[in-house]
């Protein structure tokens, strides 16, 4: 008898709760998430555990993921470099550059949702910003790390 992954739940489980919206930037990962830890007052680190490694053209392509903890609370920010050498995390959303997820968002109130996405493009480096909803991601499994 051969077990099967039901990867369904998965994606249900990790995406219940959550909000994402996509930043264009023509900055580095690096020097993005510098500019939003400094002008926000986050702490985004990356964390290696959580990078995603994806098999796309008979290459690996790693896309770092940076998390951001919100103290006693149950938020959680993630942030995923959308690109790697050219090949994208999510090809659906080839114009974004930056993924900007947030797990526990149901907890904030629309306008504290509003007034972080104001933050966000506040931003020096940050061109646009735009809600995503989840029924425009094809490929949500990518995203789980």
């Amino acid at each position: 008898m051969k077990l099967v992954l039901n990867t369904e739940d998965l994606t249900d489980d990790f995406y219940e709760g959550v909000r994402m919206f996509g930043v264009v930037s023509n900055s580095k990962n690096y020097k993005f998430i510098w500019e939003v830890n400094n002008a926000l007052g986050l702490d985004f680190r990356c964390n290696p555990d959580n990078e995603i490694t994806l098999q796309k053209k008979n290459r690996q392509c790693f896309f770092p993921v940076y998390q951001h903890s919100v103290k006693n609370s149950t938020i959680v920010y993630y942030c995923y470099h959308n690109y790697f050498d050219g090949e994208a995390l999510l090809p659906e959303l080839k114009n974004i550059d930056f993924i900007m997820l947030i797990q526990g968002a149901h907890s904030m109130s629309e306008e504290e949702w509003k007034h972080f996405l104001a933050n966000i493009k506040s931003v020096n480096c940050v061109q646009m910003v735009s809600e995503i909803q989840l029924t425009q991601v094809k490929n949500k499994e990518n995203l789980i790390f």
